[in-house]
């Protein structure tokens, strides 16, 4: 018979492995593609990203901002703090997004920039809006 101390600990154990295994999941790269214009993260291990975005045309444009994030997933759905951005509009701003993965290659991604001194909990979306987009893993590893 396991004691119950044993199996709060077996228990608290799993939990632990099923944590590290889903923060794993976030980083690598994924796409977003609509029509012509297209959207990158990259998530790499330690804490850093790119954020790549390529609309063509007349008005078009692209660029590529480097970016340090924070996840947490002690929360349903996952909080994700993109901040740092290295230059832009956005550059004084932290994007406090939510997301939530399904299986290994979608995400769902929906975020809102603010102050960057802030704790985002009056722009995090609570949930997904109709901003949210959906992005394809495209390399497992940042």
């Amino acid at each position: 018979m396991i004691k119950k101390k044993n199996l709060v600990c077996l228990v608290l154990a799993l939990a632990s492995i099923s944590v590290l295994e889903t923060q794993q999941t976030l980083v690598g790269t994924w796409e977003r593609q609509d029509g012509e214009s297209s959207m990158t993260f990259s998530f790499f291990e330690n804490g850093t990203g790119k954020w790549s975005v390529v609309v063509p045309g007349d008005h078009g444009f692209s660029d590529i901002f480097e970016f340090d994030f924070l996840v947490d997933y002690g929360t349903i759905p996952y909080h994700v703090d993109i901040m740092n951005i290295d230059h832009g509009f956005l550059a004084n701003k932290t994007m406090y997004g939510v997301f939530r993965l399904e299986g290994e290659g979608t995400m769902i991604l929906d975020f809102e920039p603010g102050s960057r001194d802030g704790d985002g909990s009056t722009v995090r979306p609570h949930d997904f809006t109709e901003n949210a987009i959906t992005l394809a893993r495209i390399h497992r590893s940042g």
